[in-house]
């Protein structure tokens, strides 16, 4: 069966995984809290709610529903206080949780159905990532990047793939305010705009089949990281990390999984020395 998982998704494993995704999005909502200059009030009660869910997730096996029943809360708040203008990666968050939320640990076969989902959600999110570029038409002649130049993320890469006088030339043209058309004409930044979308296709592509699949996680686990290289969209890119580790031995999930917490960790300590800067990422 196409991503069919093996017999890893044991309880312990999937009640690790629901512990991650509540640190994950309590520090989502911290990120949010410490750099929105919104109302603070329902990111603050969003954070306290996915504390007290993850708090509960410890507390055994009676407190698993309560556990699940505040998380839900918390994200319902979360989503509604941001409608419509909710992000794609927080639509995803939503659905893993309510996943999570359906799910019985205590049984098997919903464990496995619940990793096999985790599958097919990464796989979606990159081949929905790829075909948004495509039908937007705004990649195939680097119009999306040309009009990131002024932005700090991108403009480093963007010089060394850029002509010279044609780096200077967009740049000045956004500087000025101008409306374009902006466009790469240079063969190097076209391949490269390119590239993007078409390696999100053909890694949703490798991860459909068993053959192709283990080519398909690790050049997964290289289109994220550059992604994050450029685009530093720390919060998401961590999470599809772990999700992409769903097709990794067990020992790898739980390895990443708690790598990233720690990496959440670190970058909260960063805040305190750098400021909100350190949160360069949606």
């Amino acid at each position: 069966m196409m991503l069919a998982p093996p017999a890893t998704a044991t309880r312990p494993f999937v009640a690790w995984a629901w512990r991650y995704l509540l640190a994950h999005l309590a520090f989502r909502y911290t990120e949010r809290l410490l750099t929105s200059d919104e109302i603070r009030a329902l990111p603050s009660l969003c954070l306290a709610l996915m504390t007290a869910a993850l708090v509960a997730s410890f507390a055994g096996v009676r407190w698993a529903r309560a556990s699940k029943a505040i998380a839900a809360v918390a994200v319902a708040i979360e989503m509604a206080s941001r409608f419509p203008f909710n992000s794609n990666h927080s639509f995803a968050e939503t659905l893993l949780l309510i996943l999570f939320v359906l799910v019985d640990f205590p049984e098997a076969e919903q464990r496995d159905l619940l990793v096999a989902m985790g599958r097919w959600i990464i796989t979606l999110i990159m081949f929905h990532s790829g075909l948004q570029k495509i039908l937007h038409g705004t990649y195939f002649d680097g119009m999306y990047l040309a009009t990131r130049l002024d932005n700090d993320r991108f403009q480093w890469l963007l010089r060394h793939v850029l002509q010279p006088e044609e780096f200077t030339s967009l740049h000045r043209a956004l500087q000025a305010g101008s409306e374009g058309p902006f466009a790469f004409h240079s063969p190097a930044a076209i391949v490269f705009s390119n590239a993007v979308y078409l390696s999100e296709l053909l890694v949703a592509l490798l991860l459909v089949r068993e053959r192709t699949r283990a080519l398909g996680t690790a050049l997964g686990v290289m289109v994220i990281a550059a992604i994050e290289v450029v685009a530093r969209e720390i919060t998401f890119g961590i999470l599809a990390l772990n999700l992409l580790m769903l097709f990794f031995p067990l020992p790898w999930r739980k390895a990443v999984a708690a790598l990233s917490i720690v990496a959440y960790v670190a970058l909260l300590a960063a805040q305190w020395y750098v400021g909100p800067d350190v949160f360069l990422f949606v």
